[in-house]
C-alpha cells in the first residue's frame, strides 16, 4: 500500500514545481520507506514514473494538495483561490464568493475548499483576485 503527499513548490512567488513523499513497502511487509521525488507538472499520480525524478528542484516554500478536487476536476492545494456559489448572502449582494485555500491550525483542516467550487486562481499569480 503507498500513501501519496503532494506539495506544490514556489519560489520567489512563482510555481516551480511539484514534490510528492511516498509512504512505501518496496521490499518486506514491516519495512517502511519514504520515497522523495519531483516533478515539473506533477501531472501523473502513478508511483515511479518517468515524469517524477529524485532530482531535487529548488524552493523557497511549498503548499499542499489538500486531496481534493474542484468542480472541473483540478487539484486543490494551499493557496488557490476558489470561486462558489452562495445561497446564504445578504439580500442585493453578489452570490459568488471568492475565497483562498488555507490550513487552520486552530481546527487542523483545511478551510475554504467547497464542494462544486472552481479554482480561479493562486496567491501566486493572481492576488487581483482577491476581494479587500
Amino acid at each position: 500500500m503507498n500513501r501519496i503527499l503532494k506539495f506544490r513548490l514556489i519560489k520567489n512567488g512563482e510555481i516551480v514545481g511539484w514534490e510528492r513523499h511516498i509512504l512505501t513497502y518496496p521490499y518486506v511487509v514491516t519495512t517502511k520507506c519514504i520515497v522523495i521525488q519531483y516533478s515539473e507538472d506533477g501531472k501523473t499520480d502513478t508511483p515511479f514514473d518517468d515524469n517524477w525524478t529524485c532530482e531535487k528542484i529548488v524552493h523557497d516554500d511549498k503548499e499542499q494538495y489538500i486531496g481534493k478536487r474542484d468542480s472541473a476536476g483540478k487539484e486543490i492545494c494551499e493557496g488557490d483561490i476558489m470561486e462558489f456559489y452562495s445561497a446564504m448572502v445578504e439580500k442585493g449582494t453578489n452570490p459568488i464568493k471568492r475565497v483562498v485555500v488555507k490550513w487552520n491550525n486552530n481546527y487542523l483542516r483545511f478551510e475554504n475548499c467547497f464542494n462544486g467550487g472552481k479554482i480561479i486562481g493562486n496567491i501566486h499569480g493572481n492576488k487581483n483576485l482577491i476581494e479587500k
